[in-house]
């Protein structure tokens, strides 16, 4: 399992400026691999899926509680920083 982190802020006046590039970058990507969105209450936030287990991750925190969501992910997944 890999993980894919992309970081914003979950406010609606922040969509289509530089806070959200991240998200924005993670929307594409999934938009490309044809995986939708899900919320996931255990990661705080929303996760997709792609066919390769690459776990995509936008993050329902702000910017800067990204990290509860990031140490889910990796807990959950027993995933190392690499």
């Amino acid at each position: 399992m890999k993980c894919i982190i992309g970081l914003g802020n979950p406010e609606s006046r922040y969509d289509g400026t530089r806070h959200n590039v991240g998200f924005a970058v993670l929307d594409e990507y999934a938009r490309q691999q044809r995986c939708s969105w899900k919320e996931s209450k255990r990661f705080k936030g929303l996760v997709a899926e792609l066919p390769d287990r690459t776990l995509l991750v936008k993050p329902t925190t702000y910017y800067n509680l990204v990290g509860e969501s990031a140490r889910a992910v990796a807990d959950f997944y027993k995933l190392s920083p690499e």
